[in-house]
């Protein structure tokens, strides 16, 4: 008996497929659904789907998808116009930071209007260096809601 070869995995030797990696990794950062609600709302379909398992993911995603991340960043600087800003977010646990200080998520929208990137960029604080390291090679008019950095 001859078999085909099995599609090559974003994620080897896991149980993980296109189908359930996109509406995991589409509720946590476009719906802001925690992993263990994830967690929760799997268990009544009988699928034991551990939240570490989901951040696990989270992170071989990133590492499998930064060279693309840094091409969509190039390319949103290659626009005339860039909009930011940035929010708030809680992170629990996280190294040498209490549960309730806060962390940033910056938003940018840029590159050719027709077509435009939107990437977000998560920094434990709120620094000027971090604008000034990221927008160096941009060219352009910035809007944003008057934050001085």
């Amino acid at each position: 008996m001859i078999t085909p070869p099995s599609p090559v995995k974003l994620i080897p030797k896991s149980f993980s497929t296109p189908s359930l990696l996109v509406p995991v990794m589409v509720s946590k950062f476009c719906d802001a659904l925690p992993f263990y609600r994830q967690e929760k709302i799997f268990k009544p379909f009988g699928i034991d789907l551990p939240r570490a398992t989901m951040c696990n993911w989270t992170v071989k995603i990133h590492e499998k998808t930064k060279s693309f991340i840094e091409l969509m960043e190039e390319y949103l600087k290659s626009g005339n116009l860039l909009l930011t800003d940035e929010t708030t977010v809680q992170v629990l646990k996280e190294p040498g930071k209490s549960a309730e200080s806060k962390s940033y998520m910056w938003i940018f929208v840029g590159g050719n209007k027709d077509s435009p990137v939107v990437l977000y960029k998560y920094r434990e604080r709120r620094t000027t260096s971090f604008l000034n390291d990221f927008l160096d090679n941009f060219r352009g008019v910035m809007l944003t809601d008057g934050y001085e950095a």
